[in-house]
């Protein structure tokens, strides 16, 4: 169903061409963690501005879905993502 997800990192990542890294922190016991960088995440500059962001976004929230369902115990949200 549809999300609220924050455009921002995409919006920077084009306007000054720099790659995004989507990084994931997983506990493993007590106070061990693991940390995984997936390969960066190129947001196009084509003419269609809006067009290359959503494509940004998606790819961004596909990982962190992929992250969710190999380790559901590990999300934690702060606010609310789905309106009603």
């Amino acid at each position: 169903r549809p999300a609220m997800s924050s455009s921002a990192a995409a919006v920077l990542a084009r306007r000054f061409s720099c790659p995004l890294i989507f990084a994931s922190i997983r506990r493993t016991e007590g106070a061990h963690f693991i940390i995984e960088a997936e390969a960066p995440i190129y947001v196009a500059q084509t003419e269609d501005r809006n067009g290359d962001i959503l494509a940004a976004v998606m790819e961004i929230n596909r990982r962190l879905e992929n992250f969710i369902r190999a380790w559901p115990e590990q999300w934690l949200w702060l606010h609310r993502r789905w309106p009603e």
